[in-house]
């Protein structure tokens, strides 16, 4: 638990096997006690990009168009933004896309009078103006230059039109506003447990500037770490406190959803078996496989019937089976010979989740416990899982001839 990247704590989880652990990483658990929150006025239609891919706007008509509750004590006379992109995650300062950044507003001064800090910009004529969040630095010709924290992003001069708007004086994630993750609460208790002034309701609502959703019913997930649930202004760089149904008029904490625009859904943190058959929209206990893996057990199946062959009997550690040929889907047709087990087929899923458990092993030899801790959800049973299938999954992989790989 004390392993570099950790928090010192670990997370214990069932499995079909028993129980699972896992170190808990910096950034899980970091929720701050709670204090007295503070309104100030948020500007939440306005996207100030970490990065430099954004849309202008017209900078003359910018006005702050909220209120957004976050913990004091806060320097007098600041505003709210949300910050957008991964540039200026880094060691440094470690903005992350979605969290709130609590500015001293500037005008009329120039980047001396911010060397150093982080600042947010704006670039461009005021009718047409872009926003952004860098660290201001002197260059090696004496100019300035507009630094990421991020060491992948390179650094950037500053224009002409550039110009300090604001200073960032804290930055407030979304996670130090809530409870732990999983934690269940009452309806009609959820406001005191985030420290705002009012609750919200089921659906989507925001409250304090913030945005809850708050699930309930069969199709409410469309992936074991997806929410489909439609909110209304959706705000750039904007997240939402996650709440589902866990019955008797009760809520489980489920984390900051993150809106993906390609799966048009809000990722989340993933949900337990029963969480899924409650409020789920399919019926299987499996996480997703990475197409990569399938493609690597169909190889792995092509080698073996290249050495041993068709017919040939593999055995390990006291346990054998015959390669009977090919599933119709590109898996193993096995069985246990005269007096064995009758035919079955151990399918390129199968086959492929022993060797993601391999490579997450760092290429040691995999059990079923770690096999089904990786494939399942947490708390799947045992009669909801591939046991026997990946049990000989395990074989198959064991026994590939030593040098084929």
């Amino acid at each position: 638990a004390g392993a570099s990247g950790t928090n010192h704590r670990v997370r214990f989880r069932p499995t079909p096997d028993g129980w699972h652990v896992e170190p808990v990483q910096l950034g899980d658990a970091q929720v701050i006690p709670m204090v007295p929150r503070v309104r100030l006025p948020a500007f939440t239609s306005l996207q100030v990009a970490a990065g430099w891919q954004t849309n202008a706007v017209d900078a003359g008509a910018v006005v702050a168009d909220d209120e957004v509750e976050l913990p004091g004590p806060l320097p007098p006379g600041c505003f709210a933004v949300r910050a957008s992109g991964p540039s200026m995650a880094g060691w440094r300062s470690e903005i992350r896309d979605g969290d709130w950044l609590v500015c001293r507003p500037l005008e009329g001064v120039g980047f001396g009078a911010v060397e150093g800090d982080i600042a947010i910009l704006a670039r461009g004529e005021a009718e047409s103006s872009t926003f952004h969040v860098k660290r201001v630095a002197h260059g090696p010709d004496g100019g300035w230059l507009l630094r990421s924290d991020n060491p992948d992003v390179a650094a950037m001069p500053v224009e002409p039109s550039d110009r300090p708007v604001g200073v960032v004086r804290k930055t407030v994630r979304p996670e130090q506003l809530a409870p732990p993750l999983g934690t269940e609460l009452a309806g009609g208790a959820v406001a005191a447990a985030f420290g705002l002034s009012g609750e919200p309701t089921p659906g989507a609502d925001r409250v304090g500037g913030h945005l809850f959703l708050m699930a309930r019913g069969e199709g409410a997930l469309s992936a074991p770490d997806a929410l489909k649930l439609p909110a209304p202004d959706r705000r750039p760089g904007e997240t939402a406190f996650v709440l589902l149904d866990a019955g008797k008029d009760h809520w489980r904490y489920q984390g900051i959803g993150r809106w993906d625009e390609d799966a048009g859904a809000w990722t989340i943190a993933e949900v337990d078996f029963d969480t899924w058959r409650a409020l789920g929209s399919g019926r299987g206990a499996s996480r997703p496989l990475e197409d990569r893996w399938i493609e690597e057990a169909r190889a792995l199946v092509d080698r073996l019937f290249k050495e041993p062959g068709q017919g040939a009997w593999v055995a390990r550690d006291g346990k054998r089976c015959r390669l009977l040929g090919r599933a119709p889907q590109g898996g193993l047709r096995i069985d246990g010979g005269d007096g064995g087990f009758a035919e079955r087929t151990v399918s390129l899923t199968d086959i492929g989740w022993v060797l993601a458990a391999r490579a997450k092993a760092g290429g040691a030899a995999p059990d079923l416990p770690s096999v089904n801790a990786l494939r399942y959800l947490a708390g799947t049973p045992e009669g909801s899982t591939r046991w026997v299938d990946t049990g000989w999954a395990l074989h198959v992989v064991a026994v590939e001839p030593s040098g084929s790989r």
